[in-house]
């Protein structure tokens, strides 16, 4: 009887090992690549993360954050309540737009992205109010990767024979980049959105939205010249 027992208990502790060894061998299986795919996605979205996707989010290039910048903009304008917080590129530097209420009606703020310091408050007026200039700590030029020249030239290789009308370095869909303008050799008007960091061709279109070409077909890497 003793025998049979402890047979019994030997089984029992078996069974219950080679459960948790399987529980442990699925546990340690890595996911597929569509769970991580569709995790990745996910969080993307929950991030906002932008459509053209650059190299230079403008998140990572700033050195305060938008809490910071947005008790920054209460500071100077006592008594008001924030609206709305925006990273964006503005005269040239990386800065945070703070929209304020007050009991006098609308102000906007601009934050300086680097320092945290208040480079203007102004009154809106109409669709984007005024637009003070001021002196930032975080130049657009600087966080650049790339040159105007290599952007132009990445342009070029979408539209081939085409001539470089304007290269402008702003911020889009919360990225770094540089948007050049195009003359193509039919004569008709083109942009070409080019990554600041890398150089890659992330978006074209010609004056008719339905001829909006895929980056991936005309990207390009020009060389660094710096």
């Amino acid at each position: 009887m003793v025998k049979r027992k402890i047979l019994m208990l030997t089984l029992a502790g078996a069974l219950t090992l080679g459960a948790t060894g399987a529980g442990l061998a699925l546990a340690s299986v890595p996911p597929t690549s569509s769970a991580v795919a569709t995790a990745q996605a996910r969080d993307a979205a929950s991030q906002g993360e932008s459509s053209i996707r650059g190299s230079l989010p403008l998140s990572t290039l700033t050195a305060i954050t938008p809490s910071q910048a947005g008790q920054a903009a209460v500071d100077a304008v006592p008594g008001s309540t924030v609206r709305k917080i925006k990273l964006e590129g503005h005269r040239g530097y990386l800065v945070y737009k703070v929209k304020l209420t007050t009991s006098q009606g609308h102000r906007k703020a601009f934050v300086d992205a680097g320092s945290g310091r208040v480079l203007a408050v102004v009154t809106p007026t109409g669709k984007d109010g005024a637009t003070p200039s001021f002196t930032g700590s975080l130049s657009l030029s600087a966080l650049a990767k790339i040159t105007p020249t290599q952007a132009g030239r990445a342009a070029l290789g979408a539209f081939p024979g085409a001539t470089v009308l304007q290269t402008r370095l702003h911020t889009a869909d919360g990225a770094l980049v540089y948007k050049v303008k195009l003359r193509t050799v039919a004569g008709k008007t083109a942009h070409a959105w080019i990554d600041a960091g890398s150089g890659r061709v992330l978006r074209t279109k010609t004056a008719h939205p339905e001829s909006v070409e895929a980056p991936e077909q005309s990207a390009t890497h020009p060389h660094q010249d710096r």
